[in-house]
């Protein structure tokens, strides 16, 4: 294909020049506060609109073969322009280009764009395996979907070391036995909704996004009422690997609180509405970002004075205790979606609902090791006290009817004292008043 004739099929709406102006606004939505060089860019959240660089057909073409979070991928595509100051089609046609020379005098300027990039995020803060991920993976894949691939070596990825030890603030670890008060110290500092996420995880085991996927009528259909328990079966999203698992009663409970809470509202649930949700701008709901608990526990954590408390040390946390009490591995794997071989005996179980009800709830109590203690008294507390703050306004704003229909009657009264015949008459009134009492 000659290059003129590669150029030629851009849009004809997408020139260079008018294309730079486009970035350069994109440049001034995202601006980054620099305390020092050797701290990470505090990037003010702004909701990007990406209209514009749709309209490019690469991108267009890259962005559209992704099922999931597609403003992601835009986004990491947006800040690779904003650093280069080019559009993604001066990305693509300035490749191609260079692919056409012959192997000694090619440039390799995605190649060392990639390199200069990657070095640049190190350098902002962000980790060698993030910014790995960023360059070599989703910006190459730019272009490889639009056949024109960057041949070049991907950094290797760095081993990291992850504290895995709940810790105070002053790096002092927390007991093991000291846990569960800590659990309750951040269930009572969080929003409801963020409540019954905190509780479904440690009775389930399971992670922010099989959580997050979940319906109303998952719930539902789920609940048995003989052990106030909530049965959630179902596929993790990316492995595609089962998960069988329960809501311990104190989960249960307090998402029916959650979910009256929304009624009250004024939302409107039905069978298919998510689980949980988020309020968007313009009033509606939608299923919640998928690091939207982290960063809500995350700041209860700070706030309490704790830290290395995430989602995935919460479903470390329900392993240990499963471990603990002598559950079997292979019933651990199952419930938290992980890989395992399942034997005869608890296939059948896993099966039977009823049976698998009985075991978490009663045979190994998995129920009340997984519940934090008084849970349940101040779940139903919280509703009851719901109620009556309901029944409270109600009174109050009956007294005030009251209250201004004295008013109204008062200022009727005062206007009458102030004419002057009304007046006479009230004065005579009090003097026979007088009278009588003689």
């Amino acid at each position: 294909m000659k290059i003129e004739k590669f150029e030629t099929e851009m849009d004809s709406n997408m020139s260079r020049a008018n294309s730079n102006e486009v970035y350069k606004c994109f440049d001034l939505i995202k601006k980054p506060k620099m305390e020092s060089e050797n701290k990470k860019m505090d990037f003010v959240k702004v909701r990007r609109d990406f209209t514009e660089m749709l309209k490019s057909k690469y991108v267009e073409k890259w962005v559209s073969s992704y099922k999931g979070n597609q403003n992601g991928k835009l986004a990491k595509l947006d800040d690779f322009c904003i650093f280069l100051n080019k559009t993604p089609d001066e990305l693509i046609i300035e490749h191609y280009e260079d692919e056409l020379k012959i192997p000694i005098e090619r440039e390799e300027i995605a190649k060392r764009q990639f390199d200069k990039y990657f070095e640049q995020l190190k350098e902002t803060g962000v980790d060698h395996n993030s910014a790995r991920q960023y360059v070599y993976s989703v910006i190459k894949g730019f272009y490889k979907k639009n056949l024109v691939p960057v041949v070049c070596d991907t950094p290797a990825e760095e081993e990291q070391q992850v504290n895995k030890v709940w810790e105070y603030a002053d790096n002092t670890t927390i007991k093991k036995d000291d846990q569960k008060q800590v659990l309750k110290n951040i269930r009572d500092a969080l929003s409801i909704r963020n409540k019954a996420i905190l509780l479904c995880k440690l009775g389930s085991g399971l992670d922010d996004v099989e959580l997050f996927n979940l319906k109303i009528q998952s719930f539902k259909r789920g609940y048995i009422e003989d052990y106030n328990t909530t049965h959630i079966k179902g596929r993790r999203k990316k492995s595609k690997i089962p998960f069988n698992t329960f809501f311990n009663s104190e989960g249960t409970d307090m998402l029916n609180v959650y979910i009256k809470d929304r009624e009250r509202k004024g939302e409107e649930i039905s069978n298919d509405s998510y689980l949980f949700v988020a309020r968007k701008k313009d009033g509606s709901f939608s299923k919640p970002r998928a690091n939207s608990f982290s960063e809500d526990l995350k700041k209860a954590c700070e706030t309490l004075g704790y830290q290395n408390i995430t989602p995935k040390r919460l479903r470390d946390w329900f392993r240990t205790q499963l471990r603990r009490t002598g559950i079997t591995e292979e019933v651990i794997k199952r419930m938290m979606g992980h890989k395992c071989d399942v034997s005869a005996v608890y296939d059948q179980m896993f099966n039977e609902r009823e049976e698998f009800a009985k075991f978490y709830a009663v045979d190994k109590d998995i129920d009340a090791i997984t519940s934090l203690g008084n849970g349940n008294k101040k779940i139903t507390h919280l509703e009851t006290e719901m109620n009556t703050l309901k029944e409270t306004i109600v009174k109050l704003s009956s007294k005030n009817v009251e209250f201004e229909k004295s008013l109204k009657l008062m200022k009727e009264m005062f206007n009458a004292f102030m004419d002057i015949s009304d007046r006479e008459k009230i004065q005579k009134y009090l003097e026979n008043l007088k009278n009588k009492d003689k």
